[in-house]
């Protein structure tokens, strides 16, 4: 602000308040699109993990010699 507060007429003082919204708004919209994307990406890994999980639990049920070294300790 090049003028104080109090030197500044209504319609100076209107623009300043405008361009100030302007600004929170653009750090919201730019806030709120990181948290989707983040949280778009938190539901992708959650969803890549448990295909995995399902992978190991398949080949674990599938490996034959499961029983046969899990004892030989």
């Amino acid at each position: 602000m090049a003028n104080h507060w109090e030197n500044m007429n209504h319609h100076e003082k209107l623009e300043t308040l405008r361009r100030g919204m302007a600004q929170m708004l653009d750090a919201i919209n730019a806030l709120s699109s990181d948290i989707d994307g983040t949280c778009d990406a938190m539901k992708g890994t959650k969803s890549e993990v448990g295909k995995i999980a399902r992978d190991v639990g398949t080949l674990r049920a599938l490996w034959p010699y499961t029983r046969k070294y899990s004892q030989a300790g």
